[in-house]
């Protein structure tokens, strides 16, 4: 089996929903790229400690017919008080064709998004430092 394969077997039956696996792996890249001391999944108590939220609108994320994978986003980055400090639309895209190549484009294009916020929240710790 390829990596990125799914394969069908009538006894051992296993798949997760695309929206559970995009924050998943998301999380764990963003906390890769920048090692968070604690990640916290939306929702959360209300009495919870943030530094900051994250809000992902994910658009689109889809092969498309010219054999690409794409994924058009919209994100923001939120402050302790709820105030927005970074807001921004993101589109990328990574070649494609079988069905394995297009879940690792996915898994990629998660990556790149991931590198973007990670990105942006180094600029804002560095900003609030100052």
């Amino acid at each position: 089996m390829a990596p990125n394969e799914l394969v069908f077997d009538e006894f051992n039956c296993w798949s997760e929903p695309l929206k559970k696996n995009f924050e998943d792996v998301l999380g764990f890249d963003i906390d890769r790229l920048i090692g968070v001391e604690h990640l916290v999944p939306f929702p959360w108590y209300a009495n919870t400690k943030l530094d900051y939220s994250i809000t992902v609108n994910v658009l689109r994320f889809e092969p498309q017919p010219d054999r690409t994978v794409i994924l058009d986003a919209r994100w923001s980055i939120r402050d302790p008080q709820n105030n927005v400090v970074v807001n921004r639309e993101a589109h990328y895209s990574r070649p494609s064709g079988t069905p394995a190549e297009v879940a690792g484009a996915m898994s990629s294009l998660t990556g790149d998004l991931a590198h973007d916020i990670a990105a942006a929240l180094r600029e804002q710790d560095a900003r609030e430092a100052h």
